[in-house]
């Protein structure tokens, strides 16, 4: 988180908005997850070394893509997959693969 906020200071609430607006629809996010997503997204991989080379324009974009992606499968998931919640899933980090696909 440091690393992100440390280049794109808005980023807590943007990240902040998004737990609200998610969690209002069952499916409830943090921080933590959401850091996560912008790495994987913006660096193609699962680690955070490779974050420290993303300026903040990749992060707005990377966050962008993540959260693009995730208006979309909340949308659709509790229609055709009937899943309405995170607790229909093992892990909420299943979310990185769904958003990887449709960026």
């Amino acid at each position: 988180m440091a690393l992100i906020t440390g280049r794109w200071e808005e980023c807590k609430d943007k990240m902040r908005t998004a737990i609200k607006k998610f969690s209002s629809s069952g499916f409830v996010f943090d921080m933590d997850f959401f850091t996560r997503c912008i790495a994987v997204v913006g660096t193609d991989k699962g680690v955070f070394d490779d974050v420290k080379n993303l300026d903040k324009d990749a992060l707005i974009e990377a966050w962008n893509k993540v959260e693009k992606s995730l208006n979309y499968l909340l949308k659709v998931l509790p229609k055709h997959g009937y899943i309405d919640e995170n607790s229909f899933l093992s892990t909420s980090y299943v979310f990185l693969y769904f958003s990887l696909l449709s960026c």
